[in-house]
């Protein structure tokens, strides 16, 4: 069942909840209903919600002078920013506070845009003007084709009018206050104007894998990720720890793995050609008495006392295996711009082996 899902992160302003949700179910042609809301706020942030929206029942009033259907928008909806031993955050005073707002902000689109059911609406209207670069920045990374992104928009007469939240349907009917030279002046709700600022994106999504964007990175991690990914992947391969290392992020293989890829890489380093896949179509088919000869050289080195080298075929089946575990593995690591780089694949003659050149690669053995 699809849901439409508006995200907010606020600030001392609860009133974009209701002017936004305004925006996009009322005053534009095309309207779209949130079925449920979510906020991510500081302790103070909701405290103003629960304190307004709820208690006072604003946003139910809201909801019934416009007509609209029920929408999922409840304590359970809010969202504290928490430090990392799970203190709620009263306010974002340092670098610190603000990395960990990034790193909430950054978790939540991701989970969101996790569901294909899911059509996401992230609005960047509230709190510090850091949370709305971080959740624009984060729906940049995990945005989807439906998805989308907004800041909604106040006429200057209405601004800072703190029991201002959305605009009346009828005349005189909310009055509200606000302060002018010292000075209290009346004005009508009804005369206020909100409009909503979509604002287009960059979807970046593509760069990340689906591993990548089911585990849990830290916000300034995934962007690390995506800039190594830009530049030319250099590869470091420790003989040693059995590792494969591009740029900032590591893979470890096991012995076999380990074994058979270094082989592609050392292959590679002395300019041979690619090798041939076996097929499992030809009885017997396997690697050259040399090639197999190679790999035993560089297996020997790694492989538990009961493997039996000598006796090892490099055959249909032991080249599938040992290829797609590898795969797997760096997939599940790597973006794929870079894993892109790092597989071992099939070059124009269908010859297989590792698409780098020689100063992209580096073995130690320490």
């Amino acid at each position: 069942m699809s849901r439409n899902i508006l995200f907010l992160v606020t600030g001392a302003t609860p009133q974009i909840i209701t002017e936004t949700v305004y925006g996009l179910s009322v005053a534009q042609e095309e309207t779209w209903i949130p079925d449920e809301i979510y906020i991510l706020s500081t302790q103070f942030g909701i405290d103003q919600v629960k304190s307004s929206l709820f208690k006072k029942g604003i946003f139910q009033q809201f909801l019934d002078e416009y007509n609209l259907p029920k929408i999922k928008f409840h304590e359970d909806s809010l969202f504290f920013i928490t430090d990392n031993d799970g203190r709620k955050l009263d306010d974002l005073k340092t670098p610190l506070d603000n990395e960990y707002a990034a790193n909430s902000i950054c978790r939540i689109i991701r989970d969101f845009t996790k569901d294909d059911d899911v059509t996401l609406h992230v609005s960047i209207a509230g709190g510090r003007k850091t949370m709305g670069f971080y959740a624009g920045y984060a729906l940049s990374l995990y945005g989807r084709d439906q998805d989308s992104m907004s800041h909604v928009l106040v006429d200057e007469v209405f601004e800072q009018v703190r029991e201002f939240f959305y605009p009346a349907k009828n005349p005189a009917e909310h009055y509200v206050t606000k302060t002018v030279n010292n000075k209290s002046i009346e004005l009508d709700a009804y005369n206020a104007k909100v409009w909503l600022a979509k604002i287009p994106f960059v979807r970046i999504r593509s760069l990340l894998s689906k591993d990548i964007i089911a585990q849990t990175h830290e916000f300034s991690q995934v962007v690390q990720l995506i800039n190594d990914s830009l530049n030319p992947v250099q590869v470091t391969v420790n003989k040693f720890s059995k590792t494969i290392k591009a740029n900032s992020q590591s893979c470890k293989l096991s012995s076999k793995e380990f074994s058979f890829y270094l082989w592609f890489l050392q292959r590679r380093c002395e300019s041979k050609l690619g090798v041939s896949y076996p097929s499992k179509d030809i009885k017997n088919d396997q690697l050259s008495e040399q090639e197999t000869e190679e790999f035993k050289q560089v297996y020997k080195d790694y492989a538990a006392k009961n493997i039996n080298i000598n006796s090892i075929v490099i055959d249909h089946d032991y080249f599938s295996q040992a290829l797609s575990n590898i795969d797997k593995k760096l997939a599940a690591t790597f973006l794929p711009k870079v894993y892109d780089q790092l597989k071992v694949q099939p070059d124009e003659n269908r010859l297989y082996q590792v698409n780098l050149n020689n100063d992209q690669i580096k073995i130690i053995d320490y």
